[in-house]
Protein backbone atom coordinates (compact mmCIF):
# COMPACT_ATOMS: atom_id res chain seq x y z
CA UNK A 1 0.00 0.00 0.00
CA UNK A 2 1.09 3.73 -0.16
CA UNK A 3 2.71 5.38 2.70
CA UNK A 4 -0.38 7.41 3.58
CA UNK A 5 -2.29 4.21 3.78
CA UNK A 6 0.56 2.54 5.87
CA UNK A 7 0.23 5.07 8.09
CA UNK A 8 -3.48 5.14 8.61
CA UNK A 9 -3.21 1.27 8.99
CA UNK A 10 -0.90 1.36 11.34
CA UNK A 11 -2.98 3.82 13.62
CA UNK A 12 -6.11 2.25 13.37
CA UNK A 13 -4.00 -1.43 14.49
CA UNK A 14 -4.52 -3.48 10.83
CA UNK A 15 -1.24 -3.41 10.72
CA UNK A 16 1.52 -3.52 13.40
CA UNK A 17 4.47 -1.92 11.48
CA UNK A 18 4.13 0.29 8.21
CA UNK A 19 7.66 1.13 5.64
CA UNK A 20 7.07 4.75 4.38
CA UNK A 21 8.76 7.52 2.77
CA UNK A 22 10.41 9.93 4.86
CA UNK A 23 8.33 12.82 4.83
CA UNK A 24 5.26 11.02 5.23
CA UNK A 25 2.67 12.57 8.21
CA UNK A 26 4.01 10.18 11.02
CA UNK A 27 3.35 12.75 13.76
CA UNK A 28 2.28 10.33 17.33
CA UNK A 29 4.12 7.08 15.88
CA UNK A 30 7.06 5.78 16.72
CA UNK A 31 9.64 5.63 13.92
CA UNK A 32 12.93 4.12 12.77
CA UNK A 33 15.01 5.31 10.01
CA UNK A 34 15.22 1.89 7.97
CA UNK A 35 16.29 1.84 4.09
CA UNK A 36 17.65 4.44 0.99
CA UNK A 37 15.48 4.17 -2.10
CA UNK A 38 16.60 5.84 -5.30
CA UNK A 39 14.55 6.48 -8.16
CA UNK A 40 14.84 4.65 -11.63
CA UNK A 41 13.77 5.37 -15.15
CA UNK A 42 12.19 2.03 -16.27
CA UNK A 43 12.41 2.13 -20.23
CA UNK A 44 12.87 -1.37 -22.64
CA UNK A 45 15.97 -2.67 -24.02
CA UNK A 46 15.61 -1.61 -27.38
CA UNK A 47 14.83 2.23 -26.21
CA UNK A 48 17.19 5.09 -28.37
CA UNK A 49 18.14 6.34 -24.40
CA UNK A 50 21.38 4.90 -24.19
CA UNK A 51 23.11 6.04 -21.01
CA UNK A 52 23.96 4.63 -17.87
CA UNK A 53 21.32 6.94 -15.61
CA UNK A 54 19.35 9.96 -16.18
CA UNK A 55 18.06 13.16 -15.13
CA UNK A 56 14.07 13.43 -14.35
CA UNK A 57 14.35 16.56 -16.59
CA UNK A 58 15.63 14.57 -20.06
CA UNK A 59 12.37 12.41 -19.40
CA UNK A 60 9.25 15.20 -19.59
CA UNK A 61 9.40 15.05 -23.04
CA UNK A 62 8.29 11.35 -23.45
CA UNK A 63 4.98 9.76 -22.52
CA UNK A 64 5.27 8.70 -18.52
CA UNK A 65 3.47 5.94 -17.07
CA UNK A 66 3.19 5.67 -13.69
CA UNK A 67 1.41 4.84 -10.58
CA UNK A 68 -2.06 6.12 -9.49
CA UNK A 69 -2.59 10.25 -8.76
CA UNK A 70 -2.61 8.93 -4.49
CA UNK A 71 0.50 7.25 -4.29
CA UNK A 72 3.32 8.95 -2.93
CA UNK A 73 5.61 8.68 -5.96
CA UNK A 74 3.23 9.89 -8.32
CA UNK A 75 3.01 13.69 -6.30
CA UNK A 76 6.02 13.54 -5.81
CA UNK A 77 7.16 13.20 -9.67
CA UNK A 78 3.95 15.74 -10.57
CA UNK A 79 6.23 18.45 -7.97
CA UNK A 80 8.99 17.94 -9.59
CA UNK A 81 7.95 18.59 -12.82
CA UNK A 82 6.13 21.53 -11.42
CA UNK A 83 9.21 22.82 -10.09
CA UNK A 84 10.48 22.78 -13.30
CA UNK A 85 7.97 24.51 -14.59
CA UNK A 86 7.43 21.84 -17.22
CA UNK A 87 4.37 19.73 -18.04
CA UNK A 88 4.46 15.94 -17.24
CA UNK A 89 2.71 13.64 -19.90
CA UNK A 90 1.59 11.07 -17.49
CA UNK A 91 -0.39 9.03 -20.29
CA UNK A 92 -0.91 5.64 -17.96
CA UNK A 93 -1.58 5.22 -14.52
CA UNK A 94 -1.76 1.79 -12.69
CA UNK A 95 -1.74 0.24 -9.14
CA UNK A 96 1.59 -1.76 -8.75
CA UNK A 97 5.30 -1.71 -9.81
CA UNK A 98 4.93 -4.95 -11.99
CA UNK A 99 2.13 -3.24 -14.13
CA UNK A 100 4.72 -0.30 -14.77
CA UNK A 101 6.94 -2.59 -16.08
CA UNK A 102 4.10 -4.52 -18.04
CA UNK A 103 3.07 -1.21 -19.71
CA UNK A 104 6.90 0.02 -20.58
CA UNK A 105 7.56 -3.68 -21.54
CA UNK A 106 4.14 -3.00 -23.65
CA UNK A 107 5.51 0.10 -25.59
CA UNK A 108 3.22 2.76 -23.71
CA UNK A 109 6.17 5.29 -22.39
CA UNK A 110 9.04 5.67 -19.45
CA UNK A 111 8.11 4.28 -16.48
CA UNK A 112 9.90 5.43 -12.88
CA UNK A 113 10.39 3.24 -9.67
CA UNK A 114 12.48 2.71 -6.90
CA UNK A 115 15.79 0.71 -8.51
CA UNK A 116 15.05 -2.10 -6.31
CA UNK A 117 11.80 -2.85 -7.60
CA UNK A 118 12.38 -1.56 -11.18
CA UNK A 119 15.31 -4.18 -11.20
CA UNK A 120 13.20 -7.04 -10.02
CA UNK A 121 11.12 -6.88 -12.90
CA UNK A 122 14.09 -6.06 -15.43
CA UNK A 123 15.89 -9.35 -17.31
CA UNK A 124 12.09 -10.91 -17.44
CA UNK A 125 10.66 -8.01 -19.33
CA UNK A 126 13.57 -6.95 -21.38
CA UNK A 127 14.01 -3.66 -19.40
CA UNK A 128 16.79 -1.04 -19.02
CA UNK A 129 16.89 0.59 -15.34
CA UNK A 130 18.73 3.96 -15.52
CA UNK A 131 19.14 5.59 -11.90
CA UNK A 132 17.70 9.09 -11.41
CA UNK A 133 20.60 11.77 -10.91
CA UNK A 134 18.33 14.21 -9.45
CA UNK A 135 19.17 14.32 -5.77
CA UNK A 136 15.29 14.22 -5.21
CA UNK A 137 15.47 10.74 -6.49
CA UNK A 138 17.55 9.18 -3.43
CA UNK A 139 14.97 9.05 -0.83
CA UNK A 140 15.19 7.84 2.95
CA UNK A 141 12.41 5.01 3.83
CA UNK A 142 11.51 4.77 7.74
CA UNK A 143 9.26 2.33 9.99
CA UNK A 144 7.15 3.25 11.55
CA UNK A 145 4.82 1.30 14.37
CA UNK A 146 2.06 2.91 17.29
CA UNK A 147 4.70 3.15 20.12
CA UNK A 148 7.55 2.01 20.75
CA UNK A 149 7.71 -1.83 21.31
CA UNK A 150 9.36 -3.36 23.96
CA UNK A 151 12.77 -5.06 23.19
CA UNK A 152 12.17 -8.75 23.33
CA UNK A 153 9.10 -8.42 22.21
CA UNK A 154 8.25 -10.32 18.50
CA UNK A 155 7.65 -6.67 17.12
CA UNK A 156 10.89 -5.17 18.92
CA UNK A 157 12.97 -8.25 17.33
CA UNK A 158 11.66 -7.48 14.01
CA UNK A 159 12.12 -4.46 14.17
CA UNK A 160 15.80 -4.84 15.20
CA UNK A 161 16.39 -7.59 12.58
CA UNK A 162 15.15 -4.94 9.94
CA UNK A 163 17.53 -2.42 11.44
CA UNK A 164 20.44 -4.46 11.41
CA UNK A 165 19.20 -5.66 7.40
CA UNK A 166 18.97 -2.25 6.64
CA UNK A 167 22.35 -1.46 7.74
CA UNK A 168 24.38 -4.21 6.45
CA UNK A 169 22.31 -3.27 2.77
CA UNK A 170 23.48 0.43 3.25
CA UNK A 171 26.81 -0.29 3.81
CA UNK A 172 27.00 -2.28 0.76
CA UNK A 173 25.48 0.42 -1.44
Amino acid sequence: CWSEDAVRRVRAGEADVGVVVQGCDVEGLWTRPYRRDRLAAVVRTDDTLNREEVAFEDLLERDLVGLEGSSTLTRLLIAQASSLMRPMALRVQVRSFEAVCRAVEARLGVGILPLTAARSFAEAMKLKVLPLTNDWALRRMILCVREQPQTKSALGLMIAHLEAQAADDDGDA
